[in-house]
């Protein structure tokens, strides 16, 4: 994900505020995703007034893998 300045998303724990990424897969017959392997976040402190929120953000760029599986029914092709 490239992200411009002021932009973010947040880690699989957003802390105090925010929701994690999540991936929506429309994929072909036969091929699954597994769980997003999360690169170590940033830790983020805003204070408004009395009050302060952390996060656990990703900003400018991250790759966010997943593993994909393929069924052993599957053959080659395209």
């Amino acid at each position: 994900m490239d992200m411009p300045r002021p932009w973010h998303t947040y880690w699989r724990n957003g802390g105090d505020a925010g929701q994690p990424t999540e991936i929506k897969w429309t994929l072909p017959e036969g091929v699954t995703a597994g769980e997003i392997n999360w690169p170590i976040p940033d830790k983020r402190t805003d204070t408004f007034g009395d009050t302060s929120l952390v996060t656990y953000i990703y900003s400018n760029q991250v790759v966010l893998l997943v593993p994909l599986t393929l069924d052993k029914t599957l053959r080659p092709g395209r």
